[in-house]
């Protein structure tokens, strides 16, 4: 029963579990200038340069050209993308985070957000093709189900109960590994990149460690609230939080790059908070779940009742 569940749920992580984020990427005009300042210039010129370089070695079609620079990590950036450090989260059990080790004005990019591994869907929402970066070493590669399902470790919830399951030797486990998804941001509706969490020491490349300022340890899903209520106290504790945005650069070559950038001016400690989108959290499966628990509770109050009714009338039957 366990091994169908597994199946099923790869199958359907591997179709829509890697666009996590899609919903909640701001909107990009294409009419306005996207360089702010001298930080936006050099990235632009590495993203340039590295593109004339992939054109002079015969690459002519534009799309894998993209896909090469998306799943890139460009050398020299760390020269000035040096503002921040990752270590522990301010945030209780999020594991690690990101921090500011310099004031950040606002609009400034903060660092880029790693392609180590590129995930490219088709036009029905189907995940066709995972390439990863020439940068990233063979020991490093996660396996498939690694990617989409978690290292050997996934949860199962039914109903109330919890089900902690080793896929590769049937055994129980009290807690389980994020699938390389966890890590992944939305580009457009054909792309989303994903930062490989053991990859920390390029502070240029650090957009993947950037928790969100709600996490669902704080947060409060009232079952009686609709769903669209439910999400909105997410997304206003979430932005209340958030001091920067992960997005697509916005250069002379558009839509090569993922870049994190500040939304209100940070200070020099600060920790950097985006807003990952509920469905990231899973709040409407959440919801689902509560509903569901809230009717089998009903059906079994009702169930109770009638069965005590039904054993008052057998006793009352058997004194006559």
């Amino acid at each position: 029963m366990i091994t169908s569940i597994v199946v099923l749920l790869m199958l359907i992580a591997k179709t829509t579990s890697a666009f996590l984020q899609s919903p909640y990427i701001t909107h990009i005009n294409h009419n306005t200038n996207p360089l702010y300042n001298a930080v936006d210039d050099q990235i632009n010129n590495a993203i340039m340069e590295r593109r004339s370089e992939l054109l002079s070695d015969n690459i002519r079609n534009e799309q894998t050209v993209r896909e090469t620079l998306l799943s890139t990590r460009l050398s020299g950036l760390n020269n000035f993308l040096n503002k921040s450090e990752v270590r522990s989260s301010s945030i209780l059990g999020a594991g690690r985070g990101l921090f500011a080790i310099d004031d950040i004005p606002k609009r400034e990019v903060i660092t880029c957000y790693p392609g180590d591994a590129l995930l490219c869907k088709s036009e029905d929402d189907v995940v066709e093709d995972l390439l990863w970066g020439v940068h990233v070493a063979e020991a490093d590669i996660f396996d498939e189900e690694a990617v989409f399902v978690g290292s050997g470790k996934f949860i199962y919830r039914i109903c109330s109960y919890t089900i902690q399951y080793d896929i590769s030797s049937s055994s129980l486990y009290i807690e389980a590994k994020p699938p390389m998804t966890a890590y992944s941001v939305f580009v457009d509706k054909s792309y989303s990149v994903l930062g490989h969490p053991s990859l920390d020491d390029n502070s240029a490349y650090y957009g993947h460690f950037a928790n969100d300022g709600a996490s669902m340890e704080g947060l409060d899903i009232n079952e009686e609230l609709g769903m669209e209520d439910n999400i909105a106290t997410y997304l206003s504790k979430s932005r209340e939080a958030a001091n920067a945005k992960h997005q697509p650069f916005m250069g002379d070559a558009p839509l090569h790059h993922m870049v994190t950038r500040a939304t209100r001016d940070i200070k020099v400690g600060d920790e950097i908070f985006v807003t990952y989108g509920a469905d990231y959290w899973g709040i409407p499966a959440l919801l689902e779940e509560a509903a569901f628990r809230n009717q089998v509770g009903q059906l079994l109050t009702v169930a109770s009742v009638a069965f005590t009714l039904v054993s008052i009338w057998s006793f009352i039957q058997s004194l006559t």
